[in-house]
């Protein structure tokens, strides 16, 4: 099992503002990798997150090659990868740099 990926324009297209405050009220939270094919350190996060995912069926995690990407590093103030963004409403609320394991991640996911 990978997770999806996810392309610039789908990712910009869920950061669209809502017409109205309820158009957004039942999207899920989503979590967004941004990593590098070549990464040694992004293919481990990546790891992780799907065994989060499938510990989890109900957490929507996708992926994003920044390589392939020129806005949304610089909207959303990606510093490095692997860098793991928690959407909310289709806003960037938090990111998560470290992957140090499955249970850490997946506390930072469900608790914040």
């Amino acid at each position: 099992m990978g997770l999806p990926d996810w392309s610039e324009k789908e990712l910009k297209a869920l950061s669209l503002p809502p017409v109205t405050p309820a158009d957004r009220a039942d999207e899920p939270t989503r979590y967004v990798l941004f990593h590098t094919p070549l990464c040694g350190t992004c293919q481990a996060g990546r790891r992780m997150l799907e065994v989060v995912a499938s510990m989890d069926p109900g957490l929507t995690i996708g992926q994003t090659n920044i390589n392939l990407c020129r806005e949304l590093p610089y909207d959303w103030q990606i510093e490095s990868v692997p860098c793991l963004v928690k959407l909310e409403r289709g806003v960037p609320t938090g990111k998560r740099y470290r992957m140090e394991g499955v249970a850490e991640l997946y506390a930072w996911m469900i608790t914040t």
